[in-house]
């Protein structure tokens, strides 16, 4: 029982006492079967109302784990009442929220159940933010008829769904990566440019360039089969995301595309994600899409920097030299603070 259904007792008990009076006043006899029947049924209502949550299923997915900001993600729910008795009093207690935009609201949804009836539903939500979508199911709340009692089913289902920036093609120049010489400073960049040295051969990747295709193995095992450079030691370029304020949906966008370009290209780099809760960083090397992909997921589980400049000077504490970082904030990518790339417009450092 629950607060909601006191109303409905008191209500219940004061039209059973009513009759009854009356039957003892009028000494009518089907005024006194009346207050029998009226007895009966608080007791029947709850006793099929329980039988028939026994034999119910509650089925819950997310239809995709991952999709592109401004399309919607989609939870389908089906409910089956196998029992023969209606649930027509069915709410649903779910929560969900974007891990940047934390949200404590709990929504309700009205389910009714017809006997011997599968309900399925499809709930899309609004995708307006990139981050994490995280959705909470927490119980199904069955009242019976007479809105005497309420059960409770706990579901405890929770689901995760990565909502991608839109994609965009930009360009800008790329400035030449920094040589760091310190062992801190190798510790997050352990390869680099280019050399004109083969390190293996592997099968073609979409992306890769036709002249790095090695035609005369491509023709020997049936398959295009690419080369695979070696990297010199010491030169990456770093990519740092600056997560904050008002600016922070922009700078995802722009940080995505931005790897989206350099992986393009054939840029091998190393993002920084600065941890806001306790000043550290995670750094991710990136070679190719999949690699940004990890990036994106590190980058939503972030919390947001305390201030716009706090991630650069505490990546310099860790290093000797911080210069040639890209800062991507809001639609800027900053390279020793001169934006080499402003929204679609890309100007020179």
């Amino acid at each position: 029982m629950q607060k909601k259904n006191i109303p409905f007792i008191i209500t219940y008990i004061l039209t059973v006492l009513f009759f009854f009076l009356a039957a003892m006043f009028y000494r009518q006899s089907f005024l006194a079967i009346l207050v029998l029947l009226l007895c009966v049924l608080p007791v029947l209502s709850i006793l099929f109302t329980n039988l028939a949550i026994r034999k119910l299923s509650v089925d819950i997915n997310l239809e995709t784990f991952s999709i592109t900001q401004g399309f919607p993600a989609i939870i389908t729910l089906q409910l089956h009442n196998k029992s023969l008795f209606p649930l027509l009093n069915g709410n649903l207690s779910f929560s969900f929220q974007n891990n940047y935009y934390p949200s404590q609201v709990k929504h309700t949804l009205g389910v009714p159940l017809e006997p011997r009836r599968k309900a399925p539903y499809k709930l899309p939500f609004e995708t307006s933010k990139a981050g994490l979508l995280t959705f909470d199911f927490h119980e199904f709340h069955v009242t019976d008829p007479l809105h005497l009692h309420t059960f409770c089913v706990t579901l405890k289902k929770h689901f995760e769904c990565t909502v991608l920036p839109p994609q965009d093609n930009i360009s800008f120049p790329v400035p030449a990566p920094a040589k760091r010489e310190s062992e801190e400073d190798i510790l997050y960049v352990p390869e680099g440019e280019q050399t004109g040295d083969i390190k293996e051969l592997r099968e073609y990747r979409p992306g890769d360039k036709l002249k790095d295709v090695h035609w005369k193995m491509s023709a020997k095992a049936d398959t295009l089969m690419v080369k695979e450079f070696e990297k010199a030691a010491g030169h990456m370029l770093f990519l740092l995301p600056i997560l904050y304020g008002e600016a922070l949906d922009a700078t995802l966008k722009t940080f995505y595309n931005t790897c989206r370009y350099l992986v393009s290209i054939r840029e091998i780099f190393t993002v920084g994600i600065f941890e806001g809760s306790d000043q550290t960083f995670t750094y991710i090397t990136v070679t190719e899409e999949e690699h940004i992909l990890k990036a994106l997921l590190a980058l939503f589980f972030a919390t947001p920097s305390a201030g716009r400049s706090l991630p650069l000077a505490a990546l310099s504490e860790q290093t000797e030299d911080a210069s040639g970082i890209m800062e991507i904030y809001g639609k800027e990518v900053l390279v020793d603070g001169n934006a080499i790339y402003v929204g679609k417009e890309t100007t020179e450092s």
